[in-house]
């Protein structure tokens, strides 16, 4: 696009027929497009060469097609001179390109490129003799490898001898040096592993390592290693056997004397825990015989509170001694207990010595069970005592209700007498309210007639007063008047005295105006000349700056032909890393470095060049900038010069303008002052009138006052009456209450009454509750008591603590049948008391009825008096009316009264400050006109001022112009000159972007060098990594007949796939077996010789392996080290063998993708006779384990009925039925996720069996195939829900796949080896759970 834009505007350019117009077109279509440097260069060129040929006649214009077919030629030879592999021939491009001839291009394209490759091919001949011959004469100079290179590469090709000389000479040096240094690390090796048989051998092998050191020599050493030392070991192994056999004999006989000690120990030991177990449970005995010992005391002491209660007929607080039963009782039952778990520990004991044989105390075991028996009898003989003191306490809460409710009783007959009084006393008060409020009445009408009639005079009083107001409001409007026109007649006045100061003011600006535009004047001459000469200073730098341009220009370009040299040399470094040419790419590299070196020396000239331009660039901008500030301050003095003739203009037209201004302000005052004169005159009439409406006024307000006094004094009265009737309604209202209170204590009493009866009635039930409770635990005490007596019963008199047990439980006996008899009683007693409450209660409910009647009374009359009250409030709230009605019109009435005489005085006022305003306005306008005069006289003056400063503005406006005209040339002088920095800063940073490109080209070729020696050593690593990531991993399957069959019609052969799955199939056991280095696996660990098969250097590592062999097998890998030894050499060519599983498993991959698409051809099993077979068949039963990632048959037995098809046995027993032919594991892939996802859907019409959501799939599937199936069945994004346990959803969760140990080792329904694949819908509830059988071997 770039060579296409450039070619147009050039011919553009020349079509122009003006060098001008041509330049100015390359350098817009430069800037237009985003040209390079480079570019930029050779449109300078072009340009250049038009110049030249400006005056010879132009030729005629190409066709469209021709121009087309130039720029496709040049863009061809532009590829040429850029990316060609030969020298030569960039180099010939490259001057056709910079050439002037027109022919240039296309003389190129027919000629010099052959000519150029001829010249290139020569130049290679030629340097590969001269390789050869140096070759040749390396012959006999290096060791054994060497000499096979020197060979290799003369047979070889060009390439090759190049290479070798580069780079191959010295690979070839240092591969026979580090064969060498590896006979001497061997050497080392096989002296250190002798010197360490000598420490840890045994003393044949330590007698015969000595001897083969003492030689000092390596073959002796090597030999002893691989013969001698087994030998030795031999004997001291012989040595060992016998010595090994006589300890074995001794050991059997002390064997059988520990048996006895040990069966002795343990008997004793049994004793001693038996006689610990059999003494805490007497010490728990004792505690629950004091427990029940105390429990029967609270109960005494219960029956003495309920004594004193029944005395006092009070009731006393019982939680202290039920909290202190309870507290017993709960002693007991831990202590019952802890002998129940002696009683056991010493069974156990006692057992121990039935089985030891040693039975001496087992008797004591027999006592123990007596004791628990004993303690558990106390137990329920304390909670029967606890049973008994909660009857005691609720026959005493039942005796103090029944008390309570009597007491209620005769409060209840008090206070119906109360009520009845009440009601007569507000019966008396409402006769009393009535009269107080008869009285009220008379006084509110007389209140009445005294306010109608102050409510007359204040009207008469208030029309007086408006004519008042009226005379006052006409005088203030006069008065206000002639204000105005006085301070009408003032304003003017000032008004006339500020346009006088203005013009005054402006005659003074006018003349510093013209001052200014003088001294300005002089300004724009001084400041022409300095623009002057700093336009000469900057077309100097220009010039300076051009030249260092060019050279910037000149060490760009080098600079770049170096970046084409690196990039082509790391292009060819490129090409030789991908075909693996470690020294072609060497050298490639080193032309790149060198390149890149010259480029930097380039590109630090082209800096400096444009460094110095834009020194020179900057210095002719600034002379540019101090031309234009001289200019620009030679234009503002002028300007400020024609802005102060302007300024003084305008101050003589103001100052003119500011006298007519007053004098018409002069005119307007004398107006004013006539105005107010007749104003004055208006303002006296209206105050006499005023004043005569006022005296009116008050007369009226006299008569209403007197009024309003007769109001007051009947409001008095009716108020007095109103209070003493609401007096006496509220001591009936307080009588009529007291009635209600005495009524509501009464019925109050009688609730008390009831409330008491129903919590005897409780309390009752509640003793009545714990006698019942108390003979129930009574009851349970027989059996532990007779329990404890019989089991003691043998060793009475002869054993102390089986008395004691049989005494505590005759004690409980005995405690239980005392408060059995107690907790009866008080039940008795508490529910008589129950029955007596209710009586008082029913007497004190007959007392309610007469006392509410009684209240009722009293409300009535109470009611009475209100109403009287109400009446004579209202009839004093009337006259309060009335009465604030009438003081509120004489106080109108005094208001108009006020306001009149105010009025009257406010307007003899204004009429006063009228003839006072008239008087100022007067004075005023004389004032103003002598202001006006003198305002004229200024205005004469601004304008002589004026017309001077327009002088003085004009001969500074034509110094600035000069001026201006000099800084406009010196900024394009410092405009050129910071295009041509530009251009050479361009320059510079192309230069330096071509060195580091150059430098980046050659980093690049010096990594590809690195990687093509890297590469076959990676791909060995690669191989072996690859390998043992796979270790063990099984891949493809077996074929069937059709598969082969569809594979040969594929071109793939079905003997070389069973070949390579056999290869693929092997592990890194296998490979050891193979090459003979098995014995390794004895003595290390398996990973670790993993790990060095990853690694390069495999020997070495495993070698380091072998001397760190830990101690508890070093005795017997040192009669073995030479194999050992032996074994890690042979480990060099288990890379290759690798190479070759990797390279089986990858076409086992790719002929598996086939299969896939074969199998899906293949029908399906044929089931069909299996399902129509009635019954099930006694198959063979097989049981199984699981062991890693595979199932194992551990036995097999017969007879057994089962419920599944034949055919899924058959499967798990190996035997695959004659009916199912061509049964791919493919095809049954395929099926059992279709069968899967059609029971989800409920469109399966017949399926092996059903439960539910659950079934047996029709098919049987390997290991293999099942993890292979269930991948399949997930799809991408699989998440372990397990943990490692086998339990596996897809990336929605609707689909499951299960190899849970469980299900592995047929652990569950069907219970056969199996596996799960699984639907669930939105809420997780599976609609299809298929178990699909495992077939354990492939037939």
């Amino acid at each position: 696009m770039v060579s296409k834009a450039v070619s147009i505007t050039v011919a553009v350019a020349l079509l122009g027929g003006l060098t001008g117009q041509a330049a100015a077109a390359i350098d817009s279509s430069a800037k237009a497009t985003g040209l390079s440097a480079p570019a930029l260069s050779a449109l300078d060129r072009l340009n250049a060469a038009r110049q030249a040929t400006a005056k010879a006649p132009l030729a005629a214009p190409k066709s469209k097609l021709d121009q087309i077919s130039d720029e496709r030629d040049r863009q061809l030879v532009e590829d040429f001179a850029e990316f060609d592999e030969e020298e030569e021939v960039k180099e010939a491009a490259k001057k056709a390109l910079e050439s002037s001839d027109p022919n240039a291009i296309r003389e190129f394209l027919e000629h010099g490129e052959a000519d150029a490759r001829k010249r290139a091919m020569e130049k290679k001949d030629a340097t590969d003799v001269k390789n050869r011959q140096q070759i040749e004469a390396m012959r006999g100079t290096g060791g054994p490898y060497f000499q096979k290179e020197i060979d290799r590469v003369l047979k070889g090709s060009a390439r090759d001898r190049a290479d070798f000389l580069a780079f191959g000479a010295d690979i070839a040096r240092q591969r026979d040096k580090k064969t060498e240094d590896n006979d001497r690390k061997r050497a080392e090796e096989n002296r250190k592993r002798v010197e360490m048989l000598v420490g840890a051998g045994g003393p044949e092998v330590k007698k015969a390592a000595q001897a083969a050191l003492a030689t000092n020599d390596d073959q002796k050493i090597a030999e002893f290693l691989e013969k001698g030392y087994l030998v030795a070991a031999q004997k001291d192994a012989d040595d060992r056997a016998a010595h090994e056999k006589a300890l074995k004999e001794a050991q059997e006989a002390a064997d059988k004397l520990r048996d006895l000690a040990e069966r002795a120990a343990r008997a004793a030991d049994a004793r001693t825990k038996l006689i610990t177990a059999h003494g805490d449970a007497v010490k728990a005995l004792k505690m629950s015989s004091n427990a029940m010992s105390s429990a029967a005391a609270a109960s005494r002491q219960a029956d003495r509170m309920l004594s004193a209660d029944r005395a006092g007929r009070r009731l006393s607080d019982y939680d202290q001694v039920k909290a202190e039963v309870a507290r017993q009782v709960g002693y007991a039952s831990d202590a019952a207990k802890a002998a129940d778990v002696a009683a056991r520990q010493a069974k156990t004991q006692a057992d121990v010595l039935v089985e030891t044989g040693l039975t001496h105390g087992v008797q004591w075991a027999e006592v123990a069970a007596g004791i628990a028996a004993a303690a558990d009898a106390a137990v329920k003989a304390s909670e029967t005592a606890q049973h008994a003191v909660d009857a005691t306490a609720a026959d005493a809460a039942g005796l103090n209700a029944k008390n309570q409710a009597e007491l209620h009783e005769q409060q209840a007959k008090q206070w119906r007498a109360n009520a009845e009084e009440h009601a007569k006393a507000a019966g008396r008060l409402a006769d009393a309210a009535g009269k107080q409020a008869k009285i009220a009445e008379t006084a509110a009408a007389r209140s009445k007639q005294a306010r109608i009639d102050a409510e007359k005079a204040e009207a008469a009083a208030w029309d007086h007063a408006k004519k008042t107001r009226e005379a006052r409001v006409e005088a203030q409007r006069q008065a206000k008047i002639a204000a105005e026109q006085r301070k009408t007649a003032e304003h003017e006045r000032a008004l006339a005295s500020e346009a006088r100061a203005r013009a005054e003011r402006e005659r003074d600006n006018a003349a510093a105006a013209k001052a200014r535009a003088e001294a300005e004047a002089r300004t724009a001459s001084a400041k022409r000349a300095d623009a002057k000469a700093a336009a000469a200073d900057a077309a100097e730098k220009r010039a300076a700056a051009a030249e260092q341009e060019g050279k910037a220009a000149g060490a760009d370009e080098r600079a770049r032909g170096e970046e084409t040299k690196a990039r082509e040399a790391r292009n060819k470094a490129f090409d030789a890393e991908q075909e693996h040419r470690a020294a072609e790419a060497r050298v490639k590299a080193d032309e790149a470095i060198a390149a890149s070196l010259k480029g930097t020396e380039e590109g630090a000239l082209a800096r400096a060049h444009a460094d110095a331009a834009r020194l020179d660039a900057k210095a002719s901008g600034e002379a540019a900038d101090r031309a234009r500030t001289a200019a620009d301050e030679a234009g503002g003095a002028a300007t400020r010069s024609r802005a102060a003739a302007t300024e003084a203009a305008g101050a003589a037209a103001r100052s003119r303008a500011a006298a007519a201004e007053a004098g018409a302000h002069a005119a307007q005052a004398n107006a004013a002052a006539n105005n107010a004169e007749a104003a004055a005159s208006a303002a006296n009439a209206a105050a006499n009138k005023a004043t005569a409406e006022a005296a009116a006024t008050h007369a009226s307000a006299q008569r209403a006052d007197a009024k309003a006094a007769e109001a007051t004094a009947q409001e008095a009265r009716a108020g007095i009456a109103s209070f003493e009737a609401a007096r006496l309604a509220g001591l009936a209202a307080i009588e009529a209450n007291g009635a209600l209170q005495a009524a509501n204590r009464t019925r109050d009493e009688a609730d008390g009454a009831t409330r008491e009866a129903a919590m005897a009635q409780l309390q009752a039930g509640v003793a009545v509750q714990a006698s019942a409770a108390a003979r129930s635990t009574a009851a349970g005490i027989a059996d532990p008591a007779n329990t404890a007596i019989n089991l003691t019963a043998p060793f009475s008199g002869t054993d102390v603590d089986a008395d004691f047990a049989t005494e505590v439980a005759k004690a409980a006996q005995e405690t239980g049948a005392k408060q059995v008899a107690s907790a009866d009683a008080k039940a008795a007693e508490a529910v008589k008391a129950a029955e007596d409450a209710e009586t008082a209660a029913n007497r004190a409910n007959a007392q309610v009825a007469p006392a509410f009647k009684a209240a009722a009374n009293a409300a009535r009359s109470s009611a009475a008096a209100a109403r009287s009250s109400a009446a004579a409030m209202k009839s004093a709230a009337q006259a309060a009316e009335d009465g604030a009605k009438a003081r509120s019109a004489a106080a109108r009435a005094n208001q108009a009264d006020a306001q009149a005489q105010a009025d009257a005085k406010e307007a003899v006022q204004a009429a006063n400050e009228a003839y006072a305003d008239a008087a100022a306005a007067r004075n005023a306008a004389t004032q103003a006109e002598a202001e006006a005069e003198r305002a004229r006289g200024a205005a004469t003056d601004a304008e002589n001022q004026a017309t001077a400063a327009s002088s003085a503005a004009t001969l500074a406006e034509k110094e600035a112009t000069v001026a201006q005209d000099a800084a406009t040339q010196a900024k394009k002088d410092a405009t050129d000159a910071g295009k041509l920095a530009d251009s050479a800063e361009e320059h510079a940073k192309s230069a330096e972007e071509a060195a580091k490109n150059a430098g980046k080209y050659a980093r690049e070729a010096d990594e590809a060098a690195k990687k093509a020696e890297d590469y076959e050593r990676e791909l060995e690593r690669k191989a072996r990594e690859e390998a043992v990531k796979q270790d063990g991993e099984g891949i493809g399957s077996e074929l069937t007949p059709e598969e082969e069959k569809e594979l040969r019609e594929h071109g793939i052969s079905p003997e070389q796939y069973e070949e390579d799955r056999k290869i693929a199939d092997k592990t890194i056991d296998d490979y050891l077996i193979d090459i003979g280095s098995e014995i390794l696996l004895e003595f290390i660990p398996r990973e670790e010789i993993k790990k060095c098969i990853r690694e390069f250097d495999v020997v070495s590592c495993v070698t380091a392996l072998i001397q760190l062999i830990p101690a508890s097998k070093l005795a017997k890998a040192v009669w073995k080290l030479d194999e050992l030894y032996a074994a890690a050499k042979r480990l060099l060519g288990i890379g290759k063998l690798l190479k070759k599983s990797s390279d089986a498993k990858k076409r086992v991959k790719q002929t598996e993708e086939i299969i896939k698409e074969v199998r899906k051809k293949i029908p399906d099993c044929d089931v069909q006779s299996n399902r129509d077979k009635p019954g099930p068949k006694k198959l063979k039963r097989v049981s199984f384990t699981l062991a890693g990632d595979r199932i194992l048959r551990q036995s097999k037995d017969a007879g057994v009925d089962h419920s599944l098809t034949t055919r899924a046995y058959n499967v798990l027993a190996d035997a695959t039925p004659d009916s199912m032919p061509n049964c791919g594991e493919g095809a049954v892939r395929n099926d059992i996720i279709n069968e899967t996802k059609s029971t989800a859907e409920g469109n399966v019409d017949i399926v092996f069996h059903k439960r539910k959501s659950s079934l047996i799939s029709q098919y049987a599937i390997t290991m293999k195939d099942a993890m292979a199936t269930g991948r399949e069945f997930l799809g991408e994004g699989a998440r372990d829900m397990s943990n490692g346990r086998g339990i596996f959803r897809s990336a929605d969760g609707r689909r499951g796949f299960r190899i849970d140990p469980a299900s592995l080792a047929g652990g569950h329904w069907p219970d056969v080896p199996h596996v799960h694949f699984e639907i669930f819908d939105e809420a997780n509830k599976p609609l299809a759970n298929n178990h699909v059988p495992l077939s354990l071997s492939r037939k």
